[in-house]
């Protein structure tokens, strides 16, 4: 079976460039969420926003769908970053010593991810089980 998985290889090479453009994305929009903090805190507005949340999730339909992309697919992916950020959100807007009373939406593990203090690394994430 190697030798057939080895005609694989150059499909794989170029999933795990993505991948790397995607994480680099992340990172960016991760960059872009703590200055949406700051905002939020200076404004008194809390991390849901239904309106918005469900303005995203339309937006990235269309572009999918104009994309060749399955729809439900980006939306899913998307809902999920949403409720991963909104968690984050959530806990970077408490006031200290406070917890949340959103649940947790995160995946239950631990794993890279942006810590509570907003630095990447091995980390606790919103959600992941883990007693605050």
């Amino acid at each position: 079976m190697a030798a057939a998985e080895n005609v694989l290889a150059e499909f794989r090479a170029e999933i795990d460039a993505i991948d790397a453009d995607m994480v680099m994305l992340l990172a960016r929009r991760m960059a872009v969420v703590e200055r949406v903090i700051a905002a939020k805190r200076a404004n008194g507005l809390p991390a849901l926003i239904p309106a918005r949340v469900e303005e995203v999730a339309a937006h990235v339909r269309r572009r999918a769908a104009e994309a060749g992309a399955p729809p439900d697919f980006a939306e899913a992916v998307w809902r999920t970053m949403m409720d991963w950020v909104i968690a984050y959100e959530d806990e970077r807007l408490a006031p200290a010593g406070a917890f949340s009373d959103r649940p947790e939406v995160a995946p239950e593990k631990e794993s890279q991810s942006f810590s509570r203090s907003g630095e990447i690394g091995k980390s606790s994430s919103p959600g992941d089980g883990v007693e605050r």
